[in-house]
């Protein structure tokens, strides 16, 4: 894994003491990752005051390994909280400090994070929620792959765009830093969607605070690793995505138009999504020789989407030859991606509003 520093955006300058910050890390039956996580923690380059590990009631031992590294508080409900959202807001009662970064048991942060992502607190006091770039750990499999390339094109290029426009669409849930007055005065973190990252994003852009996109932090994700998984994944994802659409949409409309324009954009970008894949097909059927279709397609594809991977490729020292190997994975993420879409857009703008259907309301991880 590599990292690179580059100058961290700047921001109205504020003279104060350095807030203190805890790192909670909510963990479900995460023996295999909980280690590396921890060790991550322990070598930040600005230390945390606190890392608090929340064993969710785990049945492999998780709790017992977070136990045996010094300086790591672990605390463990009498029940299963049933969503890692519950889980931190159980767990919010032990913490004491000014900010709050909640990373997921399986997630690294690079060794620098903390002192990247800080600063922007410090600086500004609208700030109410900052994060870094996410990449994957590992890329075995189609999936990993796939979602790597995901990742290299979104925070390399959405996410800057929309950090420039003070709107991001969401600060990433498995490394975001919080301001832990703000979530107490919230009712905690929300327990109303499956994504209480994106519910919380907008919930306090809505409010008239910011959110941060802190590009030179990253962040190191376990994704994936099976089909399985990566459908329990994007199910969670797009339906908690299409519920804060339907929550949040009209006070977007009213208090954030450049965030609610992105929202937009996207859901544009879904509906159209049937003619672009139906395109090569309707080109063919059309008479357009079958060379010509395959060099328009990847034309367009070198023109759209490889600028913005490449360029998050040289920034985070990863090979090119790596993009173009992991790239065909990338469109059979696009497939499921947008099934999901469809799928959960229909039940949770129209079905649900309609009283046909709850919608999703049970939490299930994206992993064993």
């Amino acid at each position: 894994m590599t990292t690179s520093l580059v100058d961290i955006p700047q921001t109205q300058k504020v003279t104060r003491t350095s807030l203190t910050v805890t790192v909670m890390v909510p963990a479900y039956n995460e023996a295999v990752d909980i280690a590396t996580t921890i060790r991550g923690l322990l070598s930040q380059s600005r230390p945390p005051d606190q890392i608090l590990v929340v064993d969710d009631c785990s049945t492999d031992g998780t709790g017992d390994i977070a136990r045996m590294f010094d300086g790591v508080q672990v605390v463990r409900p009498e029940t299963n909280c049933g969503s890692k959202a519950k889980a931190q807001n159980w767990a919010l009662q032990f913490v004491h400090s000014d900010l709050i970064l909640p990373v997921d048991g399986d997630t690294v942060l690079a060794s620098n994070y903390l002192e990247l992502v800080i600063p922007n607190f410090e600086n500004d006091d609208q700030v109410a929620i900052a994060a870094g770039c996410v990449l994957t750990q590992r890329t075995d499999t189609i999936w990993e792959k796939g979602r790597n390339i995901e990742y290299l094109f979104g925070f390399h290029w959405y996410r800057i765009i929309q950090n420039w426009a003070n709107s991001p669409t969401v600060c990433s849930g498995c490394c975001t830093v919080f301001r832990t007055q703000q979530v107490r005065e919230f009712g905690g973190f929300p327990e109303r969607t499956m994504v209480e990252d994106i519910d919380f994003t907008w919930s306090q852009q809505i409010m008239g605070r910011r959110a941060v996109y802190v590009a030179d932090a990253v962040a190191y994700a376990a994704e994936p690793n099976s089909r399985k998984y990566l459908c329990e994944q994007l199910k969670r994802w797009k339906s908690g995505w299409f519920q804060n659409v339907r929550i949040h949409g009209i006070a977007l409309i009213r208090h954030k138009p450049i965030l609610a324009l992105w929202v937009a954009l996207s859901l544009w970008e879904i509906l159209i999504s049937p003619v672009m894949l139906m395109l090569p097909v309707l080109m063919l059927i059309g008479g357009m020789p079958w060379w010509s279709i395959i060099g328009l397609l990847v034309l367009s594809e070198l023109l759209v989407f490889f600028p913005p991977i490449l360029y998050g490729c040289k920034k985070r020292g990863i090979k090119y030859r790596k993009a173009f190997q992991w790239y065909p994975s990338f469109w059979v993420l696009k497939l499921f991606n947008f099934y999901y879409d469809v799928r959960c857009g229909f039940v949770e703008l129209i079905l649900v509003p309609l009283r046909l259907s709850d919608g999703l309301t049970t939490y299930v991880r994206g992993k064993a």
